[in-house]
């Protein structure tokens, strides 16, 4: 006869097995269910957590992992937006038109997007009338970049076309620069003449200047101006060598919910730059990503 207190053990879900029971299922459909509200309700870090629920009964679940990606490339989206408009506040136009040019469609038509789409293509056109007299390269590239602006009038549109015309036909006009004259020496071939070695440093911020053209974040500007998140990933990989940079590549990461590898730039930066404006925040987010 069997002891009255004897009782068989309840059955375990082995890892990795989706579960069979209905009570679990139950649970995974609720949690799914609060995933998805929390997520058009724009309740994130809510909709990260029940979805994280739902996938510690099981983790392998295909719908839960989706609605978790999708909110935490949604609260991804949510902070850089936040960014873009402090840097916005604090004047910071170019930077800050990167940060919303980056982010999804549906931000888009905001009026803070807008905003700051106009704002950035005044300075630009200002910037090439400027230059068209002194330097009409850079004013041709400034009215190129504003044409690939998204949500301009056609007023807008219509000056900075003038204004590429007028410098392309100023570009034509000008001299191509003549090559840099080799360095000449004295005559007992000694140590160059001191005319040679006051032109080197400005041949060399020449150099500079060049170089700051075709810039990885220059380059990473333009592609989010054109819409094109992946361009700028390119263009900043492995070649961010400033904060600044870095910060663009890891906001792009975070707008393409890339969450890892915005991760590991962070770790990154706030090495690199522990006083750097948005180390604070990075800090925080690191740590929250490694509880």
């Amino acid at each position: 006869e069997e002891p009255e207190n004897s009782f068989e053990p309840e059955p375990q879900v082995a890892a990795g097995v989706a579960p069979q029971d209905d009570e679990v299922r139950r649970q995974l459909a609720a949690a799914l269910e609060g995933c998805r509200t929390a997520l058009a309700g724009e309740q994130y870090a809510d909709a990260v957590r029940a979805a994280q629920n739902g996938l510690a009964l099981d983790e392998d679940d295909a719908t839960l992992n989706e609605c978790k990606q999708s909110a935490e490339g949604a609260m991804s989206a949510a902070g850089t937006f936040e960014g873009a408009k402090q840097a916005f506040a604090q004047g910071k136009l170019e930077e800050s038109y990167a940060l919303f040019a980056g982010l999804p469609e549906n931000y888009r038509e905001r009026p803070e997007t807008k905003q700051a789409t106009l704002r950035v293509a005044i300075a630009r056109l200002s910037d090439a009338r400027t230059q068209l007299r002194s330097n009409p390269r850079e004013a041709r590239r400034l009215a190129g970049l504003v044409l690939e602006m998204p949500g301009l009038t056609a007023t807008m549109v219509q000056d900075a076309q003038r204004l590429e015309a007028s410098a392309a036909r100023a570009v034509a006009k000008t001299p191509e620069p003549a090559p840099a004259p080799k360095q000449a020496t004295e005559a007992s071939g000694g140590a160059p003449r001191e005319a040679s070695r006051t032109r080197a440093p400005r041949e060399s911020a020449a150099a500079g200047a060049r170089d700051e053209d075709n810039s990885p974040a220059r380059v990473a500007r333009g592609c989010l101006a054109r819409g094109d998140q992946r361009c700028a990933v390119r263009a900043l990989e492995g070649h961010a060598e400033s904060a600044q940079e870095l910060a663009l590549l890891i906001e792009t990461y975070r707008a393409l919910g890339e969450t890892k590898k915005a991760v590991k730039h962070m770790e990154s930066f706030v090495t690199r730059y522990p006083t750097a404006r948005q180390a604070p925040q990075y800090r925080q987010f690191v740590a929250k990503h490694e509880q």
